[in-house]
């Protein structure tokens, strides 16, 4: 983590001297990382941390079913924050308050902190208690949460100083929320920064909120009906993994369109008029890129055999009866590669491959087009990328990914520019508003940027739910250093098959167009 050169100093309010170990571990990664220094843990005898039973034995049942440890609600001693470096602060001198009460602030206290006081917040409407993290959308089967967090000043005033809408994942609740708190953990280092940077709550953010009363409510999401709807969608879960199980088999294939010239300048959306190039059954293929050159057509793509689970990247002919050369293997490393992008340069073709496993953006180029290619030098070193997509926009090159805070966390929430003046640049310079979205249903990119008229638009993927849940194409309206707005425009779904679960992936040139899509069959047995 990234040590700061002046540690905010904060004190801790909490509710009856306990926290949930989620906080704890909050609180001890974020003085470790030198964002805060903890000077007094403030007790609140008004409130006490109270577990819902109905709600820990939703956790205690996903969590065993689905192998998915959850100690994030286990209740230790909130002195445990304290280091021997704590020193208790005199009146007005304390930096900031960090509420872990999960109650509301009494605006008094506001006014004892420099710069005020912050919290996290679970619901759209300010929930507080973090046990019902997830809760009511799990019940009405919502594909993404909302969490925040949110800053008072020391006069009262409200601001979001960080929000983000991951997804709800089908499956286990227990795989999302520890998913979400490594996520809540990465945002909390990211906003403390930004206000030592600025020691000001002022200008923190663009987003201000109106302080009324359903900002702050503590009252349990579950009514007794709300009960056994709870474990009836757990049971509904559990049948549909039994399923996928034993039953289903799955399957990446890709998807192939030769272009009438005619409809050039159309996005090609028409899915269902694309013919399915399937791959052999011990293998999925996926993350199509297409190439034309000297009237022939070249698609590069991820292979992944399924004994192995390390995707590789392969590249093909294609034809226009819809027929293919067998796949050539281009690139094989010791960690996993998808998304090959390829894009010429200058005359020489270049590949941006995504190697998140290997914590950096790595540029390859071609030494004999199409099969062969070397590694040229890592663009962007550090940093768990995904799916990396070019833009050349006012004279600079803008390079678009997802990017995890650490590895094994999820790449589907939270999209980074990074700018430089050449694409095969070694200094890329990050955005400013970096993360520039942070929501799972348009974050992730879904192939190259392409232009009609005027205008730019980029393809997005929809991993609200699941992954791959749809397609997104989303027009460029404003690009430079400090800001990034786009709109989405379109969103396709795979729905037209019954047997296709996902879509993912969308690149074209004026010849030939190329997508992806999960194929399920059955197993035929139980």
């Amino acid at each position: 983590m990234t040590q700061l050169s002046t540690a905010l100093s904060a004190n801790v309010f909490v509710s009856s001297g306990k926290v949930w170990r989620w906080q704890l571990e909050l609180i001890q990664a974020l003085e470790t990382s030198g964002s805060i220094k903890v000077c007094q843990v403030i007790s609140s005898d008004n409130t006490a941390l109270i577990a819902n039973k109905s709600i820990t034995l939703l956790h205690q049942c996903d969590a065993t079913i689905f192998r998915s440890p959850l100690d994030s609600f286990d209740v230790v001693n909130a002195d445990l924050v304290l280091t021997s470096q704590s020193v208790v602060g005199a009146p007005n001198t304390i930096d900031i308050l960090i509420n872990l009460s999960e109650s509301s602030l009494d605006p008094e206290l506001l006014k004892e902190y420099k710069l005020g006081a912050i919290e996290a917040h679970f619901s759209e409407v300010g929930g507080l208690v973090s046990q019902e993290l997830a809760i009511a959308e799990y019940l009405d089967k919502s594909s993404q949460i909302y969490i925040s967090i949110v800053g008072f000043d020391s006069d009262g005033h409200t601001r979001i100083l960080s929000e983000l809408r991951p997804s709800l994942d089908t499956g286990s609740l227990c795989r999302n929320l520890n998913q979400y708190f490594q996520l809540i953990e990465a945002v909390w280092l990211r906003v403390l920064n930004k206000v030592s940077d600025k020691k000001s709550s002022t200008g923190l953010s663009n987003n201000s909120l109106d302080k009324d009363s359903e900002l702050h409510t503590t009252s349990n999401v579950l009514s007794i009906t709300d009960v056994p709807r709870l474990f009836q969608r757990f049971s509904g879960h559990v049948v549909d993994k039994l399923l996928q199980k034993y039953r289903q088999n799955e399957q990446w294939i890709l998807l192939l369109q030769f272009r009438d010239k005619a409809g050039a300048e159309e996005i090609p959306l028409n899915f269902s008029e694309y013919i399915e190039l399937v791959p052999p059954e011990d293998v999925f293929w996926a993350d199509p890129f297409v190439v034309s050159e000297d009237g022939r057509h070249f698609v590069f793509f991820e292979e992944l055999p399924f004994y192995t689970e390390r995707g590789h990247l392969s590249c093909m002919e294609v034809f226009q009866n819809g027929t293919y050369s067998s796949p050539k293997i281009i690139l094989k490393q010791p960690y996993h590669l998808s998304f090959p992008n390829v894009f010429k340069h200058e005359s020489t073709y270049y590949m941006i491959p995504e190697t998140g496993d290997n914590g950096a953006i790595e540029l390859y180029h071609s030494t004999e087009f199409p099969y062969q290619w070397e590694r040229v030098h890592t663009l962007i070193d550090e940093l768990n990328a995904y799916d990396s997509t070019l833009l050349e926009h006012d004279e600079r090159w803008w390079l678009f990914a997802t990017v995890a805070a650490e590895k094994g966390m999820s790449g589907n929430e939270e999209l980074h520019i990074f700018h430089a003046d050449s694409p095969i640049s070694t200094e890329w310079q990050a955005h400013n508003a970096n993360p520039v979205i942070s929501d799972a249903s348009t974050a992730r990119p879904a192939g190259q940027f392409f232009k009609v008229g005027d205008d730019w638009f980029r393809p997005s993927q929809d991993c609200a739910g699941s992954y791959g849940a749809g397609l997104n194409i989303n027009k460029v309206i404003k690009l430079d250093t400090n800001e990034y707005i786009e709109q989405r425009v379109q969103t396709s779904r795979p729905d037209w098959k019954d047997n296709l679960t996902a879509l993912h992936t969308l690149n074209f040139n004026n010849d030939v167009a190329v997508a992806d899509a999960l194929r399920v069959t059955s197993k035929g047995v139980f």
